[in-house]
């Protein structure tokens, strides 16, 4: 790449980046105060809207509130007519003709007896106090209030009632002259001195003037603007469809941690605002949901981006021409100056050199590149000079290698002969070194095997004489091992003539124990036959029933423990017939032991004498092997004298033929530097 082409892609490079850099910052930092003030907007209009969606609702409050503080304090007065309780619903019906209507209830009995008010009074056929009125025309009209059943009434007057405060009534559809209308309840409770809910005051407002109201706050072409209540039911919808419908779960769980702050989130392109309300001593909240399309929100950034960028590209196309002259301008020069040390390189020094009369540093580098002439025409006078000097040298180095030569050959006679001399003289030594060398080796292997042998006879000799020893400590305690089992046989005999009398003495206690036996069960039948006589002779009888009794058990004890007797008796008569059958099995397996260890002692005995024998000639053996150790010594130390002597003449053989080398060597060296000077 040329310089031109790096200065100016180099240049318009940080040009690039640095505009490129300012412009998205720019960018990025107005879309980011577009969006803030998008969502501020956002943010202002769901405020504003929670605020008149609240009051809408506030008015159907304090209607209700008014109705019910109004009621209560009559009732608390003791005031017992109707009509008057009527008259303050009627009143708040007729000054708000946009209400769609409003219900005074009471407990039973609370304004008199319902039963002197069934059907008149503004009294139900029971004649409780519920009466419902609503604007007909130009008059207020009224019809008794509905309870139980699909009516509500569990929200619209239970749940205030229990609570003891003001409550609004999720909204629901509800059919106003044939046509339904989504509207709301607004309660309030009647509490008697003590606090208890006695009643209730309700006031019905339709929801439609509200969605109006709501709709009407929607400041964005896209997106919608919506009211949820506490449930999540829609209030206000673009699409009429939700109205009085539950809102999605994703919805839903979005407002449920949500009290009166305000939350955005960001999905699929749409920014959402949703803003919480209260409904005034309710403890209740609404929601107030807008919604628009983020690419409307940052229409305004992405307008200023789009300038920004048309910007950006207009100053990268004129910076690019100013980096492509000011390329130009400094790379005209220097490619001059390239081009005329290219010819310098060639051989060329009568080229004059440009703009040495610059002061910049184009005028320093034609200044530079004028010395690299100037040092080229004096090389080039100083490389003739050298190169005659060079032939005169070259003359006189032939001369020299020529006397040198002859020397050197002259030389190398004599040390070569000398050398083949002194190599034949150190063969020779060698060989008759190596030959003392076998020798040796041969008498020592000699010497060796001789004190092997001498050493495995005197083995073999300690050997046979412990032998000899350990033959007469076997026969010796083969003997006495005789006598043991003698002895053993002689007592086994005993015992079994012992065990034979057990063996008696138990047949006579088994016949004692079969006799007291008879005596048990003879014994038993008297007793028996003594309970039959005393239960024969009655009371003075008892006595001798006892005796008998008594008699009897301790006989049928003995009969029970002459059974055990019997029984142990029998177990050692059956022990003692084997353990006679056992002590003769081991007589007789005693006098076949000891006729083999008499048969073991007279082996042991001609075995004894056959290795004394052999320890006698062992003996000799020895004596002859010392002699043969002996003789070997004395051939070894003459071998070794042959070594040594061997070794001398081979040693002096080889000094003769290094100091030969090193000569030649000397002279090798001394004709070399002859030949470099």
């Amino acid at each position: 790449m040329s310089l031109r082409n790096r200065i100016f892609f180099a240049s318009s490079g940080v040009f690039l980046v640095g505009f490129l850099t300012l412009i998205l910052a720019v960018t990025f930092m107005t879309q980011a105060t577009s969006q803030k003030s998008g969502e501020d907007l956002i943010r202002k209009t769901a405020e504003a809207l929670a605020l008149d969606a609240g009051k809408t609702l506030a008015q159907a409050q304090l209607a209700a509130r008014a109705a019910a503080d109004a009621l209560e304090g009559m009732q608390q007065a003791g005031v017992s007519d109707r009509n008057a309780y009527a008259a303050v619903m009627q009143h708040q019906i007729s000054q708000n003709k946009h209400f769609v209507g409003g219900g005074a209830i009471l407990e039973p009995d609370m304004a008199g007896n319902d039963a002197d008010n069934a059907g008149a009074n503004f009294s139900d056929d029971k004649g409780r106090f519920i009466p419902y009125f609503y604007n007909d025309g130009a008059k207020v009209a009224w019809e008794p209030l509905l309870f139980g059943g699909d009516s509500g009434s569990e929200e619209w007057y239970d749940k205030p009632k229990n609570l003891g405060h003001d409550t609004v009534t999720e909204p629901y559809l509800y059919p106003v002259n044939n046509v339904d209308v989504l509207m709301a309840t607004a309660s309030s409770p009647i509490k008697d001195a003590s606090g208890r809910g006695i009643g209730g005051a309700t006031i019905d407002v339709s929801l439609e003037g509200l969605q109006k109201a709501v709709s009407a706050g929607q400041t964005y072409e896209s997106g919608y603007v919506g009211l949820l209540s506490e449930t999540g039911v829609w209030v206000s919808h673009p699409d009429a469809a939700l109205l009085g419908q539950k809102a999605d779960a994703a919805m839903v769980g979005k407002i449920q941690s949500i009290k009166n702050e305000a939350a955005f989130t960001t999905e699929n392109g749409t920014v959402e605002a949703i803003k919480g309300f209260e409904l005034d001593g309710t403890g209740q909240h609404w929601f107030i949901v807008v919604a628009v399309d983020e690419s409307e929100l940052l229409a305004s950034a992405n307008s200023t981006m789009q300038m920004s960028l048309l910007l950006a590209l207009g100053l990268l196309v004129a910076g690019t021409f100013l980096m492509w002259m000011l390329g130009s301008t400094i790379a005209g020069p220097v490619q001059m100056l390239t081009a005329r040390m290219r010819k310098l390189a060639e051989g060329d020094v009568d080229t004059p050199v440009a703009y040495l009369d610059r002061k910049d540093e184009i005028g320093q580098m034609a200044g530079a590149l004028e010395i690299f002439v100037e040092n080229e025409t004096e090389r080039r006078s100083l490389q003739n000079d050298t190169e005659q000097a060079q032939h005169s040298q070259l003359e006189r180095q032939k001369t020299v290698e020529a006397l040198i030569e002859t020397f050197e050959r002259d030389v190398h006679a004599v040390l070569d002969q000398v050398s083949g001399n002194s190599k034949r003289m150190e063969q020779t030594a060698a060989s008759l070194d190596a030959i003392a060398r076998d020798t040796s080796a041969k008498v020592s292997s000699v010497a060796g095997s001789s004190e092997v042998a001498q050493s495995s006879v005197q083995t073999v000799a300690s050997a046979a004489e412990e032998l000899s020893a350990s033959i007469s400590e076997i026969g010796r305690q083969i003997g006495q091992t005789k006598e043991v089992v003698t002895s053993a046989t002689r007592a086994a005999n005993d015992s079994n003539d012992k065990v034979g009398s057990l063996d008696s003495a138990a047949q006579k206690i088994g016949e004692v124990v079969s006799l007291i036996q008879a005596i048990a069960e003879q014994t038993n039948l008297l007793a028996l036959n003594a309970t039959i006589e005393a239960a024969r002779a009655g009371e003075a009888g008892k006595g001798f029933a006892v005796v008998a009794a008594e008699v009897k058990e301790l006989a049928t004890q003995t009969a029970k423990a002459t059974e055990e007797i019997s029984t142990q008796v029998t177990g050692i008569q059956s022990s003692t017939r084997n353990a006679v059958g056992s002590i003769q099995e081991i007589a007789s397996t005693m006098e076949e032991v000891n006729q083999f260890t008499a048969a073991i002692a007279a082996a042991i005995s001609q075995q004894g004498d056959a290795t004394n024998e052999i320890s006698h000639n062992v003996q000799q053996a020895a004596s002859c092997t010392s002699d043969m150790s002996n003789s070997v010594g004395d051939v070894m130390q003459a071998a070794e004298e042959t070594s040594s002597s061997a070794a001398d003449v081979l040693s002096v053989s080889q000094s003769v033929s290094e100091h030969a080398q090193g000569l030649q060597a000397t002279i090798a060296d001394f004709l070399s530097r002859v030949r470099a000077a």
